[in-house]
């Protein structure tokens, strides 16, 4: 009989997965902030300004990064969903690891 470990294993790399597109309208939000903080550039959400770092300008890049943000008004309800979901499989894998140490003292 085989075991189920590589399929529970799948299912939450998959999980992993989603967890990272749905939150990457904020990762990318706040790479755009911290990148454009630390260059001292302008960001908003009016227009693109020039933000040159390295002998590079990455004011497009950041402001497609910025406005991606807005992206999170839509996520926003799956990013909760997402933060419950991995507290609940913490407080499983908790509640598994006490119930392991419980049997070993008896």
């Amino acid at each position: 009989m085989k075991s189920s470990r590589p399929a529970a294993r799948w299912r939450w790399r998959r999980l992993l997965v989603a967890t990272i597109v749905i939150w990457l309208p904020a990762i990318l939000l706040t790479i755009a902030l911290l990148v454009s903080s630390i260059a001292g550039c302008r960001l908003d959400e009016g227009s693109a300004h020039s933000c040159v770092l390295l002998g590079v300008d990455f004011g497009s890049l950041l402001y497609s990064f910025a406005v991606s943000g807005w992206l999170m008004l839509v996520t926003l309800p799956f990013m909760a969903l997402t933060v419950l979901i991995w507290l609940a499989r913490a407080l499983i894998l908790v509640a598994r690891r006490v119930r392991s140490l419980g049997k070993q003292g008896r």
